[in-house]
């Protein structure tokens, strides 16, 4: 597992995210971290710093390496990253569980960010079935 500052060059030269449908961008101040088997990059995320605010943005897993606890290695490196950060993400509603063993818990509108409500709204809007999620400090990880 590796973290990184990244230039945009890096983070849009893994194919894994066009793969996904994901279009999302990093910003000089985000960390990406990698999962890296041998030369290849199975799997990344990222956190990004957006209105002064942690958010965990684009977990992605490559299709040959899912399966495999490569999202769970990464979620335990970032959590470990994050220390007592407060971090906030926008997951898939069926992944609410995985989120949770990293002590993410389930966020209404009033507990997290206006820009965040609003973007899980436009998500929603789109067919997304996503749920907000906080994580206020570290917690035990089993």
């Amino acid at each position: 597992m590796s973290s990184e500052k990244t230039s945009r060059r890096t983070w849009v030269g893994w194919k894994g995210y066009a793969e996904a449908g994901y279009g999302g961008t990093v910003q000089p101040e985000d960390r990406v971290f990698f999962a890296v088997s041998g030369e290849v990059i199975a799997g990344v995320v990222r956190l990004a710093i957006e209105n002064g605010s942690l958010v965990l943005r684009g977990m992605q897993v490559a299709e040959a390496y899912r399966g495999k606890r490569i999202g769970m290695a990464l979620l335990r490196y970032l959590a470990d990253d994050l220390g007592n950060k407060p971090c906030f993400c926008l997951p898939y509603s069926h992944l609410e569980a995985f989120y949770g063993i990293v002590g993410f818990q389930v966020a209404n509108d009033s507990e997290i960010p206006l820009f965040l409500a609003e973007r899980k709204h436009a998500y929603l809007h789109r067919g997304m079935d996503v749920v907000s999620m906080v994580r206020h400090s570290a917690e035990p990880v089993l």
